[in-house]
């Protein structure tokens, strides 16, 4: 039996992309998000969206590493959590290498690259207010699906890290709920890796498929199609909003 450790919430994904402001624009205009209102871990490579009580962000990758390995490969999905030292601890355990962040965080986060985790990266920070704050908020991330050489490998992995046990979704491939977010695992090139979809709940996503369709960006039905990664748009329920 694993050590017990306190559930991971759920921060946001960090995707990386050659051109930034092109998805700053994108962000801006099309998706019609506002800069996370704590913009301190910004810099001139990095730009976070205020999602609900989520966060997107948008990382810059020289042009040397994206045509080696697939940006979604790339992409980081954040999580809060109480016990940074608990929860290195089950990763070591469980034979994952993780990293710690820069030496000059007052507590570096905790994290498993890409390569490791067989999907995506995976960061822990230490456990801070949500950038959505307390108010209630239906609107966020609210599924990701993973693209993988050995999906159900890779969910018996997961599953192992956040100590939860793998369902099947209604398409039949393996699926944890994590802090309220679906992560599906299916089958994939390695080139292929990483985040292949991404569920967004908005308050109104008939406007924002509309400004994507005005934009040029390729839209089918309520999924919008952008530099290899799919985002589906869903309302949010009103009685959040």
């Amino acid at each position: 039996m694993w050590p017990a450790i306190d559930r991971s919430a759920f921060q946001g994904v960090r995707l990386a992309v050659p051109d930034l402001a092109a998805a700053v624009g994108f962000a801006r205009q099309v998706l019609g998000l506002g800069r996370a209102s704590s913009e301190a871990a910004d810099t001139q490579d990095i730009a976070r969206f205020r999602l609900g009580a989520h966060w997107l962000a948008f990382e810059r990758q020289s042009a040397e590493i994206l045509p080696t390995l697939s940006s979604n490969h790339l992409a980081t999905l954040h999580w809060r959590c109480s016990d940074l030292r608990r929860q290195r601890t089950l990763l070591t355990q469980l034979g994952f290498d993780s990293q710690d962040g820069s030496e000059l965080d007052p507590v570096p986060p905790v994290r498993v690259v890409a390569a490791e985790t067989g999907a995506c990266a995976l960061q822990w920070d230490a456990e801070a207010a949500p950038i959505g704050g307390d108010l209630p908020s239906s609107s966020g991330i609210t599924g990701v699906v993973l693209h993988t050489r050995a999906p159900e490998r890779v969910a018996a992995h997961w599953a192992q890290i956040f100590q939860v046990s793998v369902e099947r979704h209604a398409t039949g491939v393996p699926r944890l709920v994590l802090d309220r977010l679906s992560v599906q695992f299916v089958f994939a090139d390695e080139r292929a890796g990483g985040i292949g979809r991404i569920t967004l709940a908005l308050d109104d996503a008939g406007a924002v498929r509309d400004r994507a369709i005005a934009s040029g960006t390729t839209v089918d039905g309520n999924a919008i199609a952008i530099a290899g990664l799919t985002i589906s748009l869903a309302n949010a329920p009103a009685s959040a909003r």
